[in-house]
């Protein structure tokens, strides 16, 4: 299905503009999605590049799983699946916790649905990626 690389391109999206936003900031951005990142990386300095690394990687996933086999395209897309899980476990705590990241408490229902875009973007990017392998598939359907 084509629609499939929408949502990578809404991935990369996302992570190049959170990235080239940190390179830019020289303080930390208490946001939800990036603290759990934060918790990982020393700077945000770091935390950018590793974005925008991640970004870049899953552009040349897109370019090679046209010429390459699936098993080799697909780690090109392992980068940024890794930034997206630990965003939505940060998302989690906080939904538990009942608190953004800032400190700022909210009911849980509030920040699930806050929230809502990222968790559903590590549930349809592991879909996507998953499909081809799930349908037995020897290269992406791009």
């Amino acid at each position: 299905m084509r629609n499939n690389r929408l949502i990578i391109y809404f991935a990369i999206i996302l992570h190049l503009t959170w990235g080239i936003g940190l390179l830019f900031s020289h303080e930390r951005v208490a946001t939800t999605a990036l603290f759990s990142l934060y918790e990982l990386f020393p700077s945000t300095e770091i935390t950018g590049a590793i974005l925008i690394m991640a970004s870049l990687s899953s552009i040349i996933g897109i370019y090679f799983c046209k010429k390459y086999d699936l098993f080799k395209s697909t780690f090109f897309f392992l980068l940024q699946q890794i930034l997206i899980a630990t965003s939505a476990l940060g998302i989690w705590k906080a939904i538990q916790t009942q608190q953004y990241a800032d400190g700022v408490f909210r009911p849980w229902l509030f920040i699930f649905l806050d929230q809502l875009p990222n968790i559903l973007l590590i549930v349809l990017f592991t879909v996507v990626i998953l499909e081809p392998v799930i349908k037995g598939g020897k290269k992406w359907s791009f």
